[in-house]
């Protein structure tokens, strides 16, 4: 989620001396000290207000080339306690993934604005809102006065599944994978960063929850839809809780998968993660949901709120282009346990080769024996 400074500190040694040192030892007391001062002036703030304002005030990270680190690697960015601790607003989430798909083209994420001022609300007049993402994703974007929320839009083109070339920029290739960009809100002159993450998928999975009605301790039945562009065979589907990484896996396919419900016992978010089989490639898929009583699907929708389609403001036309590259997950788990085999095989080849030039010189020697023989013909 965030990165703090924890290299070269100059920091207390032994025999009161000062030396310079590096590591989360001393990055963790940077956001311990930070989260401590926003309590200091808002005793109010709950640790999710504190999460946010601390990710959303962060400055870009740069490489040496001055272009953004990826989001897997800096999260928001680097703690800036000075922005944090001056902010006006907490923005809820201060992140958010989503998932879209030829099946489900467009996505909808609500952010809740809290103001630190007690008894004043956000004005839509004193906010601006910027996307930085890639190039052949839409975005719009709509406030709720009424309710102090602001509704993001993404979706992307019709078909840009076919792979054609976008706004005729020949290098510019719509192609399925992972994306990653930023909102910029500015509010008086301040500005507050939330990032994301775009999966572009040609599978989709959705989760829909069931509520159960005869049992208070049940959250609800979880119940899954899959499909893809080319039709499917199989699914493995996790289901993840946000919180505690608990994880549940079920298998389906198109003839049995509306038969794979399973039952949630706790309330709370939880990600679902789906490998979908079609003609022997295993493609993925991403879906959120929110469990709960009363609770409903991913992001309550602006509709919910009476917000007209007319008052959407879309960006893009005028857009330039976003400063991220599209950035492909390494599957470290995965890395770590083919190089631990890897090795394996290596060392067992090693061994298996110092044997073998053993047993060879004793062949070499007796078979210069064997050539002093006659009879033998090259």
């Amino acid at each position: 989620d965030l990165v703090a400074p924890g290299a070269y500190i100059n920091t207390t040694d032994v025999e009161s001396k000062y030396n310079i040192m590096s590591g989360t030892s001393y990055a963790a007391p940077h956001v311990s000290g930070a989260a401590a001062l926003l309590l200091e002036k808002h005793p109010e703030l709950d640790i999710n207000m504190i999460k946010a304002i601390l990710m959303t005030t962060s400055d870009p990270v740069f490489d040496a080339y001055g272009d953004n680190i990826s989001i897997h690697e800096t999260g928001a960015g680097r703690l800036n306690i000075t922005k944090a601790y001056e902010a006006e607003i907490a923005i809820l989430p201060p992140s958010f993934v989503v998932s879209v798909s030829p099946h489900e083209p467009s996505a909808e994420v609500r952010f809740e604005m809290y103001h630190l001022s007690k008894g004043v609300d956000t004005n839509s007049k004193d906010l601006g809102v910027f996307f930085d993402g890639p190039d052949f994703v839409k975005f719009a974007h709509v406030f709720d006065n009424d309710a102090n929320a602001l509704y993001v839009r993404v979706w992307v083109p019709e078909h840009a599944d076919d792979e054609k070339k976008f706004e005729g920029n020949d290098t510019d290739y719509l192609a399925y994978g992972e994306y990653e960009g930023r909102i910029t809100l500015d509010y008086h002159n301040a500005k507050y960063t939330v990032p994301f993450l775009i999966y572009y998928t040609s599978g989709t999975v959705r989760a829909d929850a069931i509520p159960d009605t005869k049992d208070d301790t049940i959250s609800g039945l979880l119940r899954f839809d899959v499909k893809h562009t080319d039709g499917w065979e199989f699914a493995k589907i996790k289901v993840i809780n946000s919180i505690t990484e608990e994880t549940v896996t079920v298998t389906g396919t198109p003839d049995n998968i509306h038969e794979a419900d399973l039952e949630i016992r706790k309330d709370g978010t939880y990600w679902i993660d789906a490998s979908i089989m079609s003609g022997g490639i295993s493609h993925a898929a991403y879906d959120t949901i929110q469990i709960g009583h009363g609770a409903k699907r991913g992001h309550t929708s602006a509709y919910d709120n009476n917000v007209q389609e007319s008052d959407w403001i879309e960006y893009g036309a005028e857009h330039e282009g976003g400063a991220f590259a599209p950035f492909e997950s390494v599957p470290v788990r995965q890395i770590i346990i083919i190089s631990v085999i890897v090795s394996a095989i290596g060392i067992v080849g090693i061994v298996f080769q110092i044997r073998t030039s053993k047993g060879a010189a004793h062949v070499v020697e007796r078979s210069d024996q064997v050539d002093k023989m006659d009879g033998w013909h090259p």
